[in-house]
């Protein structure tokens, strides 16, 4: 699980969300993971319009140094105006807004039935600062900030924007929807290693594809994050404090 998580946290970032605008490659030990969105960084053009309620579904799956792909993983990304919901096999994540500066997440985990919710408090305790405008186009400020603007393409979809980049962390090249606003291709290459990230599908939104999500978790059990250190004996809360480490959320504690 964790493994995958990491995966995904390279690729979109953060998160989708959760692997977006409040998530960080956490192999940059020199970068303050928990300052997020007061970057001023420009983004390129045709990115950060106006974003229209969506269902999109991704596939996403790496290549090892060994030349071998992973086993590829569904995501499904579901944006409505104050909601983003990211969900894959193993667990779920959701970014709720509350008028512009006010903000709660949650990580719904399938296996244990169990939901960890970060309160706006918690999030501000935490140095989290949500940076709204990146979690609703499912990527990062930082990363788009390396991108420069190539060729425009024509996609089954309509036109699209070819975005690269190349640095000492590996090479970039994004494929993007201005009209869906949506990253339709998003590749990584770092040495001999490969990730990528690939729109299968949109639908259009619906409420009832919310209710049905909230339905399923209705009977999950919820803990509050900020009780975290009350339960550290407790292996599950070891296991998603391992995931906040991971995204830069918290020290390494050594559990």
């Amino acid at each position: 699980m964790l493994k995958r998580l990491s995966l995904a946290a390279l690729l979109i970032a953060t998160a989708l969300p959760g692997f977006a605008a409040a998530t960080h490659d956490h192999d940059d030990p020199g970068h303050d993971h928990r300052k997020t969105a007061t970057s001023a960084t420009a983004l390129p053009d045709g990115i950060g319009t106006d974003a229209p309620p969506v269902v999109a579904e991704y596939r996403l799956r790496s290549r090892g140094t060994d030349g071998k792909w992973s086993a590829p993983v569904t995501l499904r990304f579901i944006r409505t105006a104050d909601r983003l919901t990211t969900e894959q096999p193993d667990f779920s994540e959701t970014w709720r807004r509350h008028g512009d500066t006010d903000f709660n997440f949650e990580r719904a985990f399938h296996d244990e039935r169990r939901i960890v919710e970060y309160t706006s408090g918690e999030l501000r305790t935490l140095g989290i600062a949500p940076d709204w405008d990146m979690l609703r186009v499912a990527l990062d400020r930082r990363t788009l900030g390396a991108l420069n603007t190539g060729s425009r393409l024509r996609g089954k979809d309509g036109d699209l924007i070819r975005y690269r980049s190349t640095s000492s962390h590996g090479d970039i090249v994004l494929d993007w929807s201005a009209r869906q606003q949506l990253p339709v291709r998003l590749e990584r290459t770092r040495g001999k290693t490969l990730s990528e990230l690939t729109l299968t599908r949109t639908l259009p939104y619906a409420p009832a594809t919310l209710a049905a999500i909230d339905a399923r978790l209705a009977g999950y059990q919820r803990i509050d994050a900020s009780d975290f250190g009350d339960m550290e004996s407790d292996p599950f809360i070891r296991k998603a404090e391992r995931i906040d480490v991971m995204r830069g959320w918290r020290g390494n504690h050594g559990h």
